[in-house]
């Protein structure tokens, strides 16, 4: 049976699935990707080192993606989660080293039919708009949503 996929007839789509942080940021994409998997779609699962055992416990296909962030580093920079008391930005950026750390995730994305990340991984947009891979963007932190928008020069934008 051919799935249609935008536009194209294939017998299954290659998805691309990422995010990063600790266990809690990837569980809900590995639910996601063990269902596409059961439908008959190849999973490719973008994820850190310390958290692949658990994508392979769902039998997914993993391949490293992102700065290593395993319990030790998610205790050393546990302030950076505390959206009770909101961080400073460049708590999140660190030594990111973009091109060394995510070059599996461009490379894997150029086969992809499809691209699923979480809303706040900045590298989702940027392989939608250089390789043209559809992207579909996940909100799993509500704070996102719900937390009132600072505008320019930190003017409060919450019209509530």
């Amino acid at each position: 049976m051919s799935i249609p996929i935008f536009g194209k007839s294939k017998a299954m789509a290659t998805i691309v699935m990422t995010t990063r942080g600790t266990f809690g940021d990837h569980f809900p994409f590995m639910m996601v990707g063990q269902e596409l998997k059961r439908r008959g779609h190849r999973v490719r699962f973008g994820i850190n080192r310390p958290m692949q055992a658990f994508a392979e416990e769902f039998d997914l296909e993993c391949f490293d993606c992102g700065p290593v962030m395993g319990i030790e580093e998610a205790q050393e920079g546990a302030a950076c989660w505390n959206y009770w008391n909101p961080p400073e930005p460049s708590c999140h950026v660190g030594n990111l080293r973009v091109a060394e750390t995510y070059r599996s995730l461009i490379q894997v994305c150029g086969e992809a039919d499809l691209l699923i990340c979480a809303s706040n991984f900045f590298m989702g947009a940027v392989i939608q708009h250089v390789l043209h891979v559809p992207l579909i963007s996940i909100c799993l932190a509500p704070a996102q949503v719900c937390a009132p928008m600072k505008g320019p020069f930190g003017v409060d934008t919450d019209n509530s």
